[in-house]
């Protein structure tokens, strides 16, 4: 049986656009985002599930996904 290969994901926050409502905070499964100082901040835990991106109101999310060999060499 073969393996599927683990994706991880590279996330670009507008900070222009984020408006900070903390969407992305609660829906993010695997806690990826945080709030402080009234800036949003990401912990480098993405696995792009891309819930984040998709359901963000502000469009200031974009998860470029890669194969996680490949995260790893840049």
């Amino acid at each position: 049986m073969l393996a599927m290969a683990k994706k991880k994901g590279i996330v670009h926050i507008d900070h222009n656009r984020c408006k900070v409502c903390g969407i992305c905070v609660n829906i993010c499964p695997v806690k990826n985002y945080k709030i402080n100082q009234q800036k949003l901040k990401e912990l480098g835990k993405c696995i792009a599930c891309l819930q984040c991106e998709r359901y963000c109101p502000d469009m200031a999310l974009l998860i470029d996904i890669k194969d996680d060999k490949d995260a790893s060499t840049g």
